[in-house]
């Protein structure tokens, strides 16, 4: 027995018109905005002090230190350069 295969040709797709196809044909999941209604916090001079100290520890990771204190790392380094500079200054 013997199979035949089907010799209509199929037509050829560019890559670009694939690519196309596969990126319009796929969904992207909703995207959920969460808001907060807390207010922006206060942070003394001291805290901020002590939370760069702590940051700068031996064998201490900033990261860990700013996920502690729920702060962004971009805040602790703008900490740590002003902690820096006002040292450099006096």
């Amino acid at each position: 027995m013997k199979l035949v295969m089907d010799e209509t040709p199929s037509p050829s797709i560019d890559a670009e018109d694939n690519h196309t196809i596969i990126r319009m044909s796929v969904r992207e999941k909703p995207v959920e905005v969460i808001t907060r209604g807390e207010r922006r916090r206060v942070w003394t001079d001291a805290q901020k002090h002590d939370i760069v100290l702590e940051s700068l520890e031996p064998g201490g990771s900033p990261i860990a230190v700013a996920r502690r204190h729920g702060i962004g790392t971009g805040l602790l380094y703008t900490w740590r350069r002003q902690l820096v500079e006002s040292q450099l200054k006096a």
